[in-house]
């Protein structure tokens, strides 16, 4: 078949549902070779013949050597004793992965002019996969906004009416610490690789393929099924350096839905403690929670929010009785008892926040 023959039998092969295999299956035997598709995400390969998947590692070497470069070109090199030619397939400046071909023939100008064709016909069809993941995480976003501040039932209609999986009866919150600049995809590929206290789950690869994820104030949360096993990460596939240095997490006691909006004070909190390269474990029982709680107010140096707060709860929210016993204009106690909400993200009027609280407070040594 010539070249125009081959480049249009890739082009009807991309139209199929299983568009990249075929392509690249379609590109190998048009080359006497073997061909495979590597993508930067947490895809899938794509490879043939079959007993190309012996070079798979080797190859995701290179692969990572050649992002990290941020190469737009074409890269040749060996592979035990024969040429490799890898190409990164690209939209714009973001690589989507990397076509790698063990060509069975010296390379003519008509065989790379049939490599261009599968590099943009592969660029295609990861660009359109591209905006549907997309969407599909703005969803997922949604759906775990949505348990993470209470709203179970909304969550569960709106994971049904979006096509989502159904959500689980118990879960696990992860947070995993994030700074403005921060990947949420490098963060959870990462993840697993965090050293973690005794008795917790491996997180697993499986993690990356989580939807209900989202962010706020400086946390990346996952909403986990609890009874979810997870295969081991895949030290060729995840590395640290996908993520900061400073990537630190925390991971709830398995939970119910509803609750889970009582644990996530918690992991927050231990989120921002943990030291970095380290998942810790998070009770979601009230006492464990009020503890770190009083644990973050003595922490601040700034002012007493303990005592502050103490005085607070005990004349339930009355400031002038507050202020009276404190010492101090009832200003003040405002002032401080906003930073002490903000500090630790909670309603102090809430009961579920103030009486764990107020108990925690009062067995508190002075």
């Amino acid at each position: 078949m010539g070249s125009l023959g081959t480049q249009t039998a890739l082009a009807r092969a991309a139209m199929r549902p299983d568009a990249t295999s075929a392509v690249v299956r379609g590109l190998a035997q048009a080359l006497g070779g073997w061909a495979a598709y590597l993508p930067v995400d947490s895809g899938t390969e794509t490879f043939w013949p079959a007993d190309t998947k012996s070079l798979v590692p080797l190859l995701h070497a290179e692969t990572l050597r050649l992002n990290r470069t941020g190469a737009h070109s074409a890269a040749t090199f060996e592979l035990h004793g024969q040429p490799v030619v890898e190409y990164p397939i690209a939209s714009g400046d973001h690589i989507h992965g990397f076509l790698a071909i063990g060509p069975g023939r010296t390379l003519t100008a008509a065989d790379r002019q049939v490599i261009v064709t599968v590099c943009i016909l592969l660029a295609i069809k990861a660009r359109q996969r591209e905006v549907v993941s997309s969407a599909t995480a703005a969803l997922g976003s949604a759906v775990a906004k949505l348990i993470l501040h209470g709203q179970t039932e909304a969550a569960r209609m709106l994971a049904v009416d979006v096509g989502l999986q159904d959500l689980p009866a118990r879960v696990r919150v992860l947070g995993l610490r994030m700074h403005p600049d921060d990947d949420a995809s490098s963060l959870v590929r990462a993840a697993p690789l965090l050293d973690h206290d005794a008795g917790l789950p491996a997180l697993g690869t499986a993690l990356a393929t989580c939807l209900l994820r989202h962010e706020e104030n400086g946390v990346l949360y996952v909403v986990l099924t609890a009874d979810e096993g997870t295969p081991e990460p895949d030290a060729s596939r995840v590395s640290f350096e996908d993520a900061r240095e400073s990537l630190a997490g925390a991971l709830s006691d398995p939970v119910s839905l509803s609750e889970v909006p009582g644990a996530v004070p918690s992991v927050r909190q231990a989120v921002k403690q943990a030291p970095a390269g380290l998942l810790v474990a998070v009770s979601s029982g009230q006492d464990a929670q009020a503890d770190i709680w009083v644990q973050a107010l003595a922490a601040y140096s700034r002012a007493d929010l303990v005592a502050t707060v103490f005085q607070y709860l005990r004349h339930r929210g009355h400031w002038e009785n507050a202020s009276r016993d404190l010492g101090i204009h009832r200003n003040s106690v405002r002032h401080r008892i906003g930073i002490a909400q903000s500090l630790l993200g909670v309603s102090l009027d809430d009961p579920d926040v103030f009486a764990p609280l107020w108990l925690a407070l009062r067995q508190r040594p002075n």
